[in-house]
């Protein structure tokens, strides 16, 4: 009786079944042309960017820094060493057009994000099928965490990375996985100094590789390999010796800068996480750390081998309370939204990112799906070694940027934007699992597959590559492959312009309002007081930073001075204009940020500033009061 019902619902899901991998099929044929593939994830990236001109602020902190370094390479020819001379000779390149900070700051965004873009997919082409590499490349493509980060210079240290990926990928000879390693050199050193933990892996991998093909008496001989690897390294070393004989510091004054770069970011970071542990603490831990860290250490600026030597169980407490930030990390690295309150980064706990149910599972999910992946891939080694193995240099380099999150995360925190590598390495191996679960439980068929014996030789390609897999079928003669889908991300995700306003500027704003005093600020011997260093270099690029107050006033060239120094010198109950005047400052702008810390700490010291005044030794030439956007502009009178 029930017969004909049960065999006409399975022919209607068989027939679902058949449109879905027919669909399937015709997508990934689609995905298999270069001209599709790049033509949609560019698009896709320019819409995410759409509009970044009109409506994003000048970045100020650490980028400012930056334009001031990538000043000295446009103006002189020469940068800084330590702080990452690759990338600011890059960004220099776009003063040529126009030094305008909003102008050059959106352009090299733009340039590194669609770099990163169209580059993470020939990387993703070359380790998984056309159809999965895509839809990895257009997940890194949509995550804010990506496009929308705060500093570029995180960014930019992923395209010379890729590009290394993409040379070890595609390597066949000894010469090119020499190249690949040489790229990842460079960087190391003139970039992102924390990938030494995955050029060393690489290093190591790479040694093993060419010592088995060796033994095996496959390609080049010993002779001819470390020839190859010698020309490249010696390449890589003169590119890095080059950049150095163009630094504006170099023997002692450059060991003493790097020692500072080195020790900064160690009291930064444990103050910051000591202040999260203690909430009854509190001073900022950025800039107000140097008395706990006497206490803790011994010191005000130790480094790392020293704090373990003074202290080793404050930094077990500061490694342990880092590492539980560590699944917010990786989620918000994926998804752009954590389920932890505590964020990785430093933004404040209101952050709308936070506290959110859903990464957790997701993550969670990812993780099943890695490790079912990669047993699959352990059992039947025997039929994806085909595939894996040729790529091998590529895979150590990824393995490398996987573990150059565990230091990171120990000794900083584990901030997305430190791990962009990292995140790399888990779009990819999420890409390959799910390729290798598919073709294990036959639910992908129209995916090529390496293993040999099922499913016969095929001519399919693989991003590119030359496999064997069940034949693909082609889309009917006069039927183009469907792109539906990649089209109904592109309608549906917002444009960057979406949700803001190009009236909520501060910081552009802030140099508008000095823009007319560019000429004076920049004399020499001039000190400038500011909200922000990285505000005021924008300004007056030249300037000496006055990190203390004790540091002496260059009379050379203009000197910056920003309020959180002040406030390590400011004696308690001293008025601000003699404060001010006791230090030698001949400038002061204060924004809505810095005026609202004056009205909750130093109300009777700044009173006169605060209410818009003149005040002893002081002529205040500009100011305005319109809620949440005052600000203060004063000039010393100088007998």
């Amino acid at each position: 009786m029930n017969t004909l019902p049960v065999s006409h619902a399975n022919t209607s899901v068989a027939s679902f079944l058949n449109r879905g991998r027919e669909f399937g099929s015709r997508l990934a044929t689609a995905f298999e042309s270069p001209w599709v593939a790049y033509g949609l994830i560019v698009a896709l990236q320019l819409k995410l960017l759409w509009g970044l001109w009109a409506v994003a602020d000048v970045v100020a902190g650490d980028l400012g820094y930056y334009y001031a370094n990538a000043w000295r390479w446009h103006t002189t020819g020469h940068g800084n060493y330590a702080w990452s001379p690759l990338y600011t000779a890059f960004y220099s390149l776009f003063f040529s057009i126009d030094p305008d900070p909003n102008w050059a700051n959106v352009a090299h965004r733009i340039t590194i994000v669609m770099s990163i873009a169209v580059l993470a997919l020939a990387v993703f082409r070359q380790l998984l099928p056309a159809a999965v590499a895509w839809l990895c490349a257009a997940w890194l493509v949509v995550n804010p965490i990506v496009y929308d980060a705060m500093y570029e210079v995180h960014l930019f240290a992923l395209i010379p990375t890729l590009l290394s990926i993409l040379l070890l990928s595609t390597a066949r000879t000894p010469w090119r996985r020499g190249a690949g390693l040489g790229v990842l050199g460079i960087t190391t050193v003139l970039c992102r100094n924390e990938l030494s933990v995955a050029f060393g892996i690489l290093g190591l991998g790479l040694a093993v590789l060419e010592w088995r093909r060796i033994r095996r008496h496959e390609g080049a001989g010993l002779g001819r390999t470390l020839v190859a690897y010698a020309v490249a390294l010696s390449v890589a070393a003169l590119a890095c010796g080059f950049v150095y004989s163009r630094s504006s510091i170099r023997g002692e004054e450059l060991a003493a800068e790097m020692q500072f770069k080195h020790t900064l970011p160690m009291r930064q970071m444990y103050a910051t996480a000591y202040a999260a542990r203690h909430p009854e603490w509190k001073l900022r831990g950025m800039t107000q750390g140097d008395a706990l860290m006497t206490d803790t250490f011994g010191k005000p600026d130790p480094t790392l081998v020293e704090m373990m030597k003074a202290n080793p169980k404050a930094v077990a407490e500061h490694w342990s309370w880092n590492t539980t930030l560590f699944p917010n990390g990786v989620e918000l690295l994926l998804f752009n939204r954590a389920s932890g309150a505590v964020h990785p980064d430093f933004f404040p706990p209101s952050d709308l990112r936070l506290n959110h149910w859903w990464p957790a599972v997701l993550l969670g999910g990812l993780c099943v799906l890695w490790i079912a992946g990669l047993t699959t891939i352990c059992r039947r080694w025997s039929q994806w070694k085909q595939w894996i193995a040729p790529r091998a240099p590529a895979w150590f380099l990824l393995f490398g940027l996987a573990c150059v999150a565990v230091p990171v995360t120990l000794t900083c925190r584990p901030r997305p934007a430190y791990m962009f590598g990292f995140g790399v390495t888990l779009i990819v191996l999420t890409g390959l699992c799910v390729w290798v679960l598919a073709t294990r439980l036959r639910a992908g068929n129209f995916l090529p597959s390496p293993l040999v014996g099922e499913g016969g030789e095929s001519s399919s390609r693989v991003g590119g590559i030359a496999s064997t897999s069940q034949q693909v079928s082609p889309p009917p003669v006069g039927e183009a492959p469907p792109t539906s889908p990649p089209r109904g991300l592109l309608a549906t995700l917002p444009t960057y312009a979406n949700g803001r306003s190009a009236d909520s500027r501060p910081i552009a704003e802030t140099l508008a309002r000095l823009e007319p005093h560019r000429a004076e600020l920049a004399q020499p011997g001039i000190t400038l007081v500011g909200s922000s260093s990285g505000i005021s270099l924008y300004v007056t690029p030249t300037a000496r930073i006055r990190r203390y107050l004790t540091d002496s006033i260059s009379g050379t060239t203009p000197n910056v001075v920003q309020y959180t120094a002040l406030e390590l010198g400011w004696q308690q109950g001293e008025p601000m204009h003699a404060m001010l005047t006791r230090i030698g400052a001949d400038y002061l702008y204060l924004d809505e940020r810095v005026i609202a810390l004056l009205q909750r700490d130093r109300p009777a010291e700044a009173k006169e500033i605060l209410a818009g005044q003149h005040a002893p030794g002081w002529q205040m030439i500009d100011a305005d009061d319109s809620p949440g956007r005052r600000w203060r502009f004063y000039k010393a009178i100088r007998p």
